[in-house]
């Protein structure tokens, strides 16, 4: 096992965490989150390192990606350390849930993920969620859409 280190800045004393293999340590709030490979865990109590899964979430503003009128999502592509994510593609009238999975394992370059042809909208928010607590990061969006005009 490897053991974990903790050094708080208010009082600069190091905290030693064993039995669990954490690959990055925080306290937040007064509780200690640890980092592992299987997602992102909080410390109940001192005398346990079994801790809670802590749900995460990325939510983007709203956006018209600087274009006046309706749009289409093709595709979106998530730039980031990757194993299992919900993706919400959401519109001000249509809401677009999709699970991306990474086969084989993480991956460090990104994800794609697909959009719904019957899904329109002039504003686009989106919410990147993880799945069980598992550890990922986002570096980057990138979107691909399609404008719609009007005919006149």
């Amino acid at each position: 096992m490897i053991t974990g280190l903790s050094v708080p800045l208010r009082n600069r004393a190091i905290t030693q965490y064993l039995g669990i293999e954490a690959t990055g340590v925080a306290m937040l709030n007064g509780k200690v989150i640890v980092t592992t490979s299987d997602g992102i865990h909080i410390l109940d109590d001192t005398q346990s390192d079994n801790g809670t899964q802590i749900n995460a979430c990325v939510k983007t503003l709203k956006t018209d990606f600087g274009v006046f009128g309706n749009k289409r999502m093709r595709s979106l592509f998530i730039r980031g350390y990757i194993k299992r994510l919900k993706v919400y593609l959401n519109t001000e009238s249509q809401n677009l849930e999709r699970i991306c999975t990474q086969q084989g394992g993480p991956v460090q370059d990104g994800a794609w993920v697909q959009g719904q042809r019957a899904q329109v909208g002039k504003y686009w928010q989106f919410e990147i969620r993880n799945i069980s607590g598992e550890d990922f990061s986002v570096d980057g969006v990138d979107a691909l859409i399609n404008t719609l005009s009007l005919r006149r």
